[in-house]
């Protein structure tokens, strides 16, 4: 059942990767106990996939409990401690939390350049990681330094063309986007586009994304009817493949409703923050700041306010997940179940993924 979830991560197919792990960590508590390393992969694999679902309070509950049992086990510097903690500040990341989730990060950092080296690619994906919380935080020359490292280090190690190489290249875009160099970033993110289509298809997750974050470039520079078309076809997939809860919908709904309020249909674009943001606040909580920016924005769709909301869109960068023997690309998740496949690679979340309203701006 193992293989099969890690079969079905590549295809982003959640709902019937959690159904596969929950009986696996079923199975594992009831044979092997609470405390058993395979039992604690199990719950660390299944709460990757609730992240990737968007349920984010869920997942911490999980990743909380594997940490507190890496550390009994193994230590604090132990690589599979590394790897809970990685984890742990992803989830982070993605509520909100990005103060903790920098002292995390930052914290993994050092461990990994002292015992793996600078160029291990555990230690490339936390910078990764690292840069896209910085990226968020608004430090932007900092984010855009450490990616410009990550991107290089990725293309020497795994070529251009490599999963991981094209989540750095698009996470670096984003920053480029955030300094307001749009005809720099569009050029990349057509790039990134081109890529993930080729190597993907039209449906998975990190095209979505790629079209998504090309969407707000669009629409950042004028080029409205691009943008709204991208954006419908990426809100419909979403629905269709996510649901209309998830967080990843919702930033596409959010994103569609600015565009349609700057290329003057106001009505259907303030009607569809409206249910956006009622849904942030059900999914989300009130205190989210996802939410609280859907509130801000709906205020500002307001006629004679409708330009403060000019760059309010949610792109997606991607947040990385390093396997304890080997790296995973962009917006996906962590196998940590060597007792069936010991050399798995887990490229998000969301997110490719500013995570982006990304798999995961997806950690992978």
């Amino acid at each position: 059942m193992s293989s099969l979830s890690i079969a079905l991560d590549g295809c982003g197919e959640f709902d019937e990767m959690e159904k596969l792990e929950l009986a696996v960590l079923k199975l594992r508590l009831e044979t092997l106990g609470e405390a058993h390393p395979d039992t604690i992969m199990a719950m660390a694999n299944l709460a990757t996939t609730l992240r990737h679902r968007g349920r984010l309070k869920e997942a911490e509950d999980i990743e909380r409990i594997v940490l507190a049992r890496r550390l009994e086990i193994g230590g604090e510097r132990h690589p599979e401690t590394i790897l809970a903690r990685n984890n742990l500040a992803t989830t982070l990341s993605e509520l909100g939390q990005l103060d903790d989730a920098e002292e995390m990060y930052k914290d993994i950092l050092t461990w990994q350049i002292e015992t793996l080296g600078r160029q291990h690619a555990d230690t490339i994906i936390t910078m990764n990681n690292l840069a896209v919380t910085l990226q968020r935080l608004g430090q932007l020359e900092e984010a855009e330094a450490m990616q410009r490292q990550v991107l290089a280090l990725q293309i020497d190690a795994l070529g251009e063309r490599h999963p991981e190489t094209i989540n750095a290249k698009s996470n670096l875009a984003l920053t480029i986007w955030d300094r307001d160099r749009f005809d720099e970033a569009e050029e990349m993110q057509r790039e990134i586009l081109a890529l993930q289509l080729e190597l993907r298809g039209e449906e998975h997750p990190d095209t979505l994304v790629a079209e998504s974050n090309l969407a707000i470039t669009l629409y950042s520079s004028g080029q409205m009817a691009e943008a709204e078309k991208l954006q419908r076809k990426v809100l419909a997939l979403r629905l269709e493949l996510l649901g209309r809860e998830h967080p990843d919908t919702l930033d596409a709904s959010q994103n569609l409703s600015l565009t349609l309020c700057h290329s003057g249909q106001q009505e259907e674009g303030i009607k569809l923050l409206q249910e956006t943001t009622e849904l942030r606040i059900e999914v989300l909580g009130d205190d989210h700041p996802r939410t609280m920016e859907a509130k801000e924005v709906l205020q500002l769709m307001q006629p004679k306010r409708l330009g403060g909301s000019r760059r309010r869109l949610q792109s997606q960068s991607a947040i990385s997940l390093p396997n304890t023997t080997r790296s995973v690309g962009a917006n996906k998740r962590k196998h940590e179940d060597t007792e069936t496949m010991p050399d798995v690679r887990e490229p998000r979340t969301k997110r490719t993924s500013k995570r982006v309203a990304n798999n995961r701006r997806k950690a992978k």
